[in-house]
């Protein structure tokens, strides 16, 4: 993915005539979505180890 340069995606938004959160409205969906998934599997393999050294 490349990053716009910030006067770049106001000038996109103003001549489209939306507000920036409309703009990057599926862009913070799906990285929160990313976000989560990672902190769980994160939560998940910390649980395993932690199951594996308490039962040694």
């Amino acid at each position: 993915m490349k990053v716009t340069k910030l006067d770049t995606f106001v000038a996109i938004a103003n001549a489209l005539d939306v507000s920036a959160d409309t703009l990057l409205i599926d862009v913070v969906a799906h990285s929160v979505t990313g976000v989560t998934n990672e902190l769980t599997e994160k939560i998940e393999n910390f649980r395993s180890k932690s199951r594996k050294k308490s039962s040694k």
